[in-house]
């Protein structure tokens, strides 16, 4: 009870940090940025695929295959238990509807062509990722056998071709996958919420990526580890634009970016008090 207490703190602390330095849209005066918070934050749009993914949900939840013990999702306690079924980790591991529509507006968004997902899980995340992109190709790597395979059958299930799951070790499967892919637009680490593990991935991809690539990084606020690797990140030298938004944070490499810019946004409803006079 005492453990739980202090988890939920730290989460809040974390939070209140976020929120006490967001901004809205009307404080934004870069056009890139503007575009970008307007199209995640700010549109109301139901897409296709959100009934895909509901329906998804829902045959999960009647899911009661038990998958064992793995050590791939690290920092994940829920999967460092003896067993765990498959509509449990549909609960607790699979990406949330609210995250998983930002992702799919993001990728809208940017239109990447070439994309990587480390951390696949139940493969929810990486259908919203691809509907959001259905000329591009997504490679997505999940260390589980037992949860790639299952992620492979909710893509095929739903008829995305444009996914491909690679199961494996991150260490092992990135170099390979990176030399499949002709560049690297768009990366979504998800699936290692250690500090040292994520800057080495972010340093295995960064030869990969261009000038309009976009690293996204989720849970950056799940933990002081987390959050240190975020800021770290940001201060890299080939990392010009950073936008938090929370559920996840996006670097980017913007050639046409003069100066380091970092926002933290919220939706204008958030703080309603914020009509840009004073930004």
């Amino acid at each position: 009870m005492l453990n739980a207490l202090k988890v939920q703190f730290h989460l809040f602390r974390r939070w209140f940090f976020f929120y006490r330095r967001a901004v809205t849209l009307y404080d934004i005066h870069s056009p890139f940025v503007a575009g970008l918070v307007k199209a995640l934050l700010e549109d109301r749009r139901w897409f296709y695929v959100f009934s895909d993914i509901s329906g998804l949900r829902d045959y999960i939840a009647q899911n009661k295959q038990v998958i064992p013990q793995s050590n791939f999702g690290a920092g994940s306690q829920i999967l460092l238990t003896p067993g765990v079924s498959v509509a449990k980790l549909g609960q607790t591991v699979a990406v949330d509807d609210k995250s998983g529509r930002l992702l799919f507006r993001l990728v809208n968004f940017l239109k990447p062509k070439y994309l990587l997902e480390m951390g696949s899980s139940l493969g929810l995340s990486a259908i919203f990722q691809a509907a959001g992109s259905l000329d591009g190709q997504l490679i997505s790597i999940e260390g589980s056998p037992e949860i790639s395979q299952l992620a492979r059958q909710h893509v095929d299930g739903l008829g995305y071709k444009n996914i491909h799951i690679v199961n494996g070790v991150f260490s092992e499967q990135l170099p390979e996958v990176l030399q499949q892919l002709p560049q690297l637009d768009y990366v979504y680490l998800d699936g290692d919420h250690r500090l040292k593990p994520t800057l080495s991935y972010f340093e295995s991809c960064l030869p990969h990526l261009h000038t309009q690539s976009a690293f996204v990084l989720a849970d950056i606020y799940w933990s002081d580890e987390m959050l240190e690797a975020w800021e770290q990140l940001k201060l890299h030298p080939r990392v010009n634009l950073s936008v938090d938004f929370y559920d996840f944070g996006i670097l980017f490499f913007r050639e046409e970016q003069r100066q380091k810019e970092h926002f933290a946004v919220v939706p204008k409803s958030w703080k309603p008090w914020r009509l840009g006079f004073w930004s």
